[in-house]
């Protein structure tokens, strides 16, 4: 999970680069992605928290 997304770029592949605040970049799939959006959301719908790394 993303804690804090930086710049979020759809690739001409099609894939999604994301940059997180600790200067990590991630490479996901459009299913990746849509299923990470999605997890977020069910954890902001719930009023849950993830457990910290």
């Amino acid at each position: 999970m993303f804690r804090k997304i930086i710049k979020h770029v759809i690739l001409p592949t099609g894939l999604h680069a994301i940059t997180t605040k600790d200067g990590r970049i991630h490479i996901l799939s459009e299913n990746e992605y849509e299923h990470a959006v999605w997890f977020k959301r069910v954890l902001i719908n719930n009023n849950l928290k993830t457990k910290s790394w």
